[in-house]
């Protein structure tokens, strides 16, 4: 048989095979199209029962977490109600004393009016007849107690509750106020239960007439217990679902609600219908904190039979709780059947519409065939074409292969090549100089043989879950050189992909990060630690005492706060010098860190000037011993440089409760305490006492002064400059806040900024000197060629959604351009809240604004953190400054955080810059900016206008 075939006949044998082909695969389609339509629509049936079943649990589910999340802010409340109804029992009683005091002395008899009082209250009576009133006068004596009248006339200051709490006493203190009024927690007998006592909280209010306190009180449970009750009658109302009703028991079977036996409330199993209280106890047996479904049947509400419902089951152990929701099934099983019927006519429908289409598509298969085969002919004769162009092709990406190739082999980042089942294909140069593995030790296995093990399987499921999604995934991994050494490196996966998108490679890159993760670590114990004694700083003694007065709080223990002092120890860094002085505080914190014990804390938070925290400090004597013994410790002699030196210390002592229950109060009391002991001569220490609360006197004179000081315009702001280092041309300005105070003049901003902050006026103060500065600016920039920036302050309280708002508005008006705007923001302000911070960072970035980071390298935000935020300069804090260049601690941290700024594209700027020597370095080490007393002074507009050579006069 002849392989040969006229070109004719070809076509018509290809039309034809072509045509019958088509015929088959219509037939096949036909043939699976009938099979699919009947899976799908018992597919489709199945899904529905199975999201009705669904939405009946959801359904359920909602309404159950609705009923919980009532129930808990019901009983939340329990306290609010209390203390709102206590008050206006004892208001009414107070406003009947008033009254009554009156009548008498219009009367001209004053002395009956305590009489009259003590009457008209005796027999009131509210909370459900529980509640009554009672009076004492301030030295503790009671006057009124209907419960027990025959304690009146006698002192109840001893009385203690179960806690040791003295119950009179702190009712006194309550009052003991400006506004002579408040509440009082303790415990008492429970009127229930004689042998128990139960928290209770108590209003009274000062009547000072007669010098007495009228108040009344009630337990929290018995509140709760009411609440609970208003729960109840809440669920009761409650339906869903069409038919769907809640069920409540106790966790002992007592019924304390059911729709179908309103009647039985408060009744156990035993005393209600026998058919019901078996299934409420098989209901009980399935009741779990979680909640669980339960299907069974029972009666419908009026009705004779029983129908299948399903419920959900859940106890509240904090109640002894049981809570049943139930819903009947018999209208989802409806919606059901509805369902398969409208399913199978579409089936049908479908069927009979198959036959028309499919005998079309036969026609035009045909049609299609016989173009098909014209076109086939042309399209042989543009093959050799194709083929000339796609050998260009191969050569050029060839070529281009060939780049990419150089490139593999010359980067400094680690690569490697896998297939799609991890085995390395190939390594470049950098792979094996940073892990050690030559190509011939790695070729063939897969990326396992680096692992550290410290990484975790769910770390590595998720790695490929986000690689297989996305086609890349990068990220910070430890992994293992040849010579066993564990490093983390900064890891890059990409998918590699063919021209029809089908992944076909993983090409890795990495970068070893051990020097950055040192970085991060030195800078992560300088937050914490003091760099010169090792000891706790500020910030991590407030951690610790924090986490202290908690725990003594809840033990009921005193904690002590020292405040330690060196005497004249400018003396000794005037006369030895500084690094002699330093010697000394490294001696006297090894010797105070031995002299305590493990469970205490000794920091140095300043100077010369160290901090004990004593958790469970025992008596003041026991303190006053340790006092002693430390002053000892630190008298010891030392030798320094050939000098035989003996110091002497200062001590303030306060202590937790007496002196203060948090951290701030504490070490105010103790630094008061300290001060007062250097009054006193050195070398002796002093417990707070109640006179050294002038100074807290003088604070409210201040935070009152602060108040008016913006309305009296007595804040002003003064511009320090910022000038290039290297040129000394001058960038721009820091605006600072002052305070001219009548009659006293310039106020310190040490001494009423925090003020501020911890007032919240703050943020007044921060807006008006926002809109301030851009104002004088925008005036100043109008007669200068060069334009000048301004630096303003951020608060932390300050760092809200409506700041991007407020700072546009200023904007506006000022008309500053807003990329000469620079804020300048805390790094503890930052870590607040991370998120929000960063969210609110990138919006005043799309205005314009230039975001700084103020006084670096003294929070604790770490590196991993910082790129997420959207800066543009990092400000070195004067502590750092200040030991430049000789401090090697100061000199390493000053030069790691220029090198993070470098490396993050952002300026600097040093602070406190006060001698040319510091200059010289800063310079040297790549700092772009800095400001301090060696340029100038924070100036007033008068004189910094002088500086700059403008016009005086006002703002335009």
């Amino acid at each position: 048989m002849s392989r040969r075939i006229a070109p004719e006949k070809f076509l018509r044998y290809q039309t034809l095979g072509v045509v019958a082909t088509a015929v088959i695969l219509v037939l096949l389609v036909a043939l699976f199209l009938v099979w699919r339509t009947y899976t799908e629509s018992r597919h489709r049936l199945d899904t529905l029962e199975s999201e009705s079943f669904g939405e009946r649990e959801a359904l359920l589910s909602i309404e159950m977490n609705s009923a919980l999340e009532y129930l808990q802010f019901t009983l939340s409340r329990a306290e609010q109600v209390l203390q709102a109804d206590a008050r206006q029992q004892v208001d009414q009683a107070y406003a009947v004393a008033e009254a009554l005091y009156t009548q008498a002395v219009d009367s001209g008899q004053p002395e009956r009016a305590p009489q009259l009082i003590t009457e008209a209250l005796r027999n009131v009576r509210f909370f459900g007849g529980r509640g009554y009133l009672f009076i004492d006068d301030m030295d503790g004596n009671c006057v009124l107690l209907p419960t027990s009248p025959q304690l009146e006339g006698q002192s109840l200051l001893d009385n203690r509750d179960d806690s040791g709490h003295y119950i009179m006493r702190g009712i006194i203190e309550s009052v003991d106020n400006p506004q002579r009024q408040g509440y009082s927690r303790y415990r008492w007998y429970a009127p229930d239960d004689q042998t128990r006592m139960r928290e209770k909280i108590t209003y009274a209010r000062q009547f000072t007439p007669l010098n007495w306190i009228i108040g009344t009180g009630d337990y929290v449970y018995q509140i709760e217990e009411d609440l609970k009750q208003k729960v109840l009658g809440w669920l009761g109302e409650r339906h869903f679902g069409g038919d769907g009703y809640f069920a409540v028991f106790d966790g002992s079977g007592r019924l304390l609600f059911s729709p179908f036996f309103p009647e039985d409330a408060g009744k156990s199993l035993d005393k209600i219908d026998p058919e019901y209280a078996q299934l409420v106890r098989s209901l009980l047996a399935e009741a779990r904190p979680e909640g669980r479904f339960v299907e069974y049947d029972w009666y419908r509400p009026g009705g004779d039979a029983q129908e299948r419902k399903l419920s959900l089951v859940q106890s509240v152990p904090r109640w002894n709780w049981v809570i049943v929701a139930g819903i009947y099934e018999a209208r989802y099983q409806r919606l059901m059947q509805a369902q398969r019927n409208g399913l199978l006519r579409d089936l049908k429908s479908r069927l009979v519409a198959l036959i028309p289409i499919l005998s079309l598509v036969v026609l035009i298969a045909a049609l299609v065939a016989f173009m098909l085969s014209s076109w086939l002919s042309r399209l042989f004769q543009g093959y050799q074409q194709n083929i000339a162009q796609q050998q260009q092709q191969l050569q050029d990406n060839a070529q281009r292969l060939e780049i990419a190739g150089r490139v593999f082999e010359a980067a400094n980042e680690g690569m490697l090549v896998t297939d799609l089942n991890g085995v390395i294909l190939s390594i470049n140069p950098a792979f094996a100089r940073i892990t050690g593995f030559e190509p011939a030790e790695v070729l063939g296995h897969t990326p396992a043989l680096l692992s550290s093990g410290r990484m975790s399987r769910a770390f590595y499921r998720q790695l490929w879950s986000t690689l297989l999604e996305t086609g890349h995934w990068q990220g910070e991994v430890w992994n293992r050189r040849k010579s066993g050494e564990v490093y983390p490196e900064w890891l890059s996966i990409t998918t590699v992909q063919d021209s029809q998108n089908r992944p076909t490679h993983y090409v890795a890159m990495f970068t070893d990060i051990t020097q950055r993760k040192q970085d991060e670590e030195r800078l992560r114990y300088l937050a914490d630690y003091d760099p010169l004694t090792d000891l706790p700083n500020r910030r991590l003694l407030r951690d610790r005492a924090e986490q202290a007065l908690a725990q003594s709080k809840r033990k009921g223990e005193r904690l002590g706060m020292m405040f330690i002092d060196v005497d004249r120890f400018k003396t000794i860094n005037d006369s030895l010098g500084h690094e002699a002085g330093d010697r000394l505080l490294q001696t006297l914190g090894i010797r105070l860190g031995k002299a305590v014990r493990e469970s205490d804390t000794v920091s140095r938070i300043g100077g010369d000037e160290f901090v004990i925290l004593l958790p469970d400090c025992g008596s003041p004597g026991d303190l006053a011993q340790l006092a002693r013994r430390f002053n000892a410790v630190i008298a010891d002699k030392i030798e320094l440089d050939g000098h035989e030196l003996v110091v002497t210390s200062s001590i303030g002592i306060a202590v937790c409760p007496e002196d203060g229950n948090d951290f701030v109060t504490l070490s105010r009391n103790a630094d008061a305490a300290l001060y007062h002991a250097k009054e006193r001569g050195r070398n002796n220490f002093q417990f707070f006492t109640g006179e050294m609360s002038q100074r807290a006197t003088e604070r409210l004179q201040l935070e009152s002064a602060l108040h008016r000081a913006l309305e009296r315009g007595e804040l002003e702001l003064h511009y320090q400059p910022q000038y290039r280092l290297g040129d000394g041309r001058v960038t721009g300005l820091e605006a600072l806040l002052r305070w001219r105070r009548p009659g006293q003049g310039i106020v310190a901003p040490s001494h009423f900024i925090p003020l501020a902050e911890e007032t919240g006026q703050i943020v007044e103060l921060g807006h008006w000197a926002l809109a301030s500065a851009c104002t004088q600016v925008a005036a100043w920039n109008r007669d200068r060629d060069d334009k000048l920036s301004i630096a303003v302050n951020l608060s932390a309280r300050q760092c809200r959604d409506e700041l991007v708002e407020r700072v546009q508005g200023v904007l506006n008006e000022s008309g500053l351009a807003p990329e000469l705007l620079v804020l300048e923001v805390t790094e503890s302000s930052l870590m607040e809240n991370p998120g929000q911070s960063a969210r609110l960072l990138r919006r005043l970035r799309e205005m314009g604004v230039r975001i700084a980071v103020d006084d670096f390298g003294t929070g604790y935000a770490s590196l991993s953190y910082l790129k997420r935020f959207p800066l543009d300069k990092l400000k070195i804090d004067k502590s750092f400054t200040d030991g430049v260049p000789y401090d090697t601690d100061d000199v390493a941290i000053t030069r790691a955080i220029i090198d993070i700024a470098r490396n993050l594209n952002l300026e600097t700027v040093a602070e406190g810059i006060e001698t040319a020597e510091q200059e010289r370095f800063l310079t040297q080490s790549g700092c772009y900016e800095g400001q301090g007393y060696l340029f100038a002074r924070p100036l007033p507009v008068a004189e910094v206008e002088a500086l700059l050579g403008l016009p005086h006069g006002p703002s335009r």
